[in-house]
Formats: C-alpha cells, sequence, structure tokens
C-alpha cells in the first residue's frame, strides 16, 4: 500500500474528544494516528487508494451542525 503522513490542525472541540486517535485508527485507510495536543494538530497515516484527505479532514474536524 501507498501510505503517506499527514498532519491536520485540530478544532478545540476535536482537541477535547476523547479517543479520536484510537476512533481514526479504526477507518479503513489509515494505519497510524497521534494527537499533539502542545501543537493542536493530529497526525495521522494514510493510505491514499483507500481514503482521501477531504474525508479525512471531515472526520477529524467535522462541520459544526445547527440545532433549533
Amino acid at each position: 500500500p501507498y501510505v503517506t503522513s499527514l498532519r491536520l490542525p485540530l478544532s478545540p472541540q476535536a482537541l477535547r474528544e476523547a479517543g479520536l486517535a484510537e476512533r481514526l485508527k479504526a477507518v479503513k485507510g489509515v494505519t497510524d494516528a497521534v494527537v499533539v495536543t502542545e501543537e493542536s494538530a493530529i497526525y495521522i497515516k494514510l493510505d491514499t487508494e483507500l481514503l482521501d484527505r477531504a474525508t479525512l479532514e471531515q472526520l477529524v474536524n467535522p462541520a459544526p451542525t445547527c440545532e433549533a
């Protein structure tokens, strides 16, 4: 598999999420994920044949939802 590394910024909400790295590691195509709180970022290794960056970014920092 072709694996590449990414560093994605994390929103304050994503930083507070317990188990974010473990949740991402369960996604097909993610081979490793490490949250670095001091940098407000997550480092991810992924197989680009199985997962694209846009999908990954939605998983890491989902769009805010409007609640009525």
